[in-house]
């Protein structure tokens, strides 16, 4: 087992790690979400599961789970960004990673990520690569393949970020520290919400080191983490970037200003061009 670093475990009382699934009718996929946080090589972790005010049997699957490191959290239904932001308050843990309730990690994330921890004392945040599957039992194509993130350099910049979300929130790991000074997850937001969080952690200088390896699997087909409204995303992407520029656009430097900029400008016409193809075409926003 890692021996960890003494100043991070003399200011928390709890474990290292601190596991955060926010739920909602998650009982098709929940068990092995869950499993394959127990089955962590590194087991100095506590798991926080959120049920986000479900209907279906997900909390009583969750609490049939034996495993003193489990803490089932239920609340009303307020979204994903609520129930994460309420896992990231009752963490005991020096960092807080995030895992959705359909996707899976390999056994050695946390240990992995334990081990970038533990030789950068100076790291804020662990990114790694997971396999995007469409269809059950394959693997497809890596998400930073899809992205065309090149992962040589072994950190992550905010220019990296401008070009678009290469950060998985069920592939990163975080100082709770982080979260809090950087504002958490902002509940108005109901899809970019983790963007605005990657953006507001990169250009305040935190430093994110980057796990080049698939530590997990996002399984795109069960329907459960892709937005419908396509139109409603666009503008709910839009609507983060105005809410990061407003907040941190002081703090960038001219080149990275000159970029966002570039970025949001071609971010709203294209949002207007889609409009406008829809209200020529007469179709609805979906």
């Amino acid at each position: 087992m890692l021996e960890h670093n003494s100043e991070n475990r003399s200011q928390s009382a709890g474990p290292m790690f601190s596991v955060v699934i926010p739920c909602l009718n998650s009982e098709k996929t929940i068990s092995e979400a869950v499993d394959s946080v127990l089955k962590q090589t590194e087991a100095d972790f506590e798991l926080i599961v959120v049920d986000d005010g479900s209907s279906d049997g997900t909390s009583r699957i969750v609490s049939s789970i034996n495993d003193n490191r489990i803490r089932l959290i239920r609340q009303e239904n307020k979204g994903a960004s609520a129930a994460r932001n309420a896992g990231i308050a009752l963490a005991k843990g020096v960092f807080v990673a995030f895992l959705d309730h359909d996707d899976l990690w390999f056994p050695s994330f946390l240990e992995s990520a334990a081990d970038f921890f533990r030789n950068d004392p100076e790291a804020d945040m662990v990114v790694a690569d997971q396999f995007w599957q469409t269809r059950p039992g394959e693997m497809d194509k890596t998400f930073y393949e899809c992205a065309k993130f090149d992962a040589s350099a072994g950190e992550m910049f905010f220019m990296d970020l401008i070009k678009r979300n290469v950060i998985s929130t069920s592939a990163c790991i975080v100082r709770k520290e982080t979260l809090l000074r950087c504002g958490c997850f902002n509940e108005s937001l109901k899809v970019a919400e983790d963007y605005l969080l990657w953006l507001t952690i990169a250009a305040r200088r935190n430093k994110i080191l980057v796990l080049k390896e698939p530590m997990g699997v996002s399984r795109r087909h069960t329907g459960g983490s892709l937005a419908k409204d396509k139109l409603a995303m666009a503008e709910c992407g839009l609507l983060c970037l105005d809410m990061f520029y407003k907040e941190n656009g002081r703090i960038l430097s001219p080149s990275e200003s000159r970029a966002f900029i570039k970025m949001r400008r071609n971010t709203r016409f294209g949002l207007l061009y889609r409009k406008l193809r829809m209200k020529l075409s007469g179709a609805s926003h979906k």
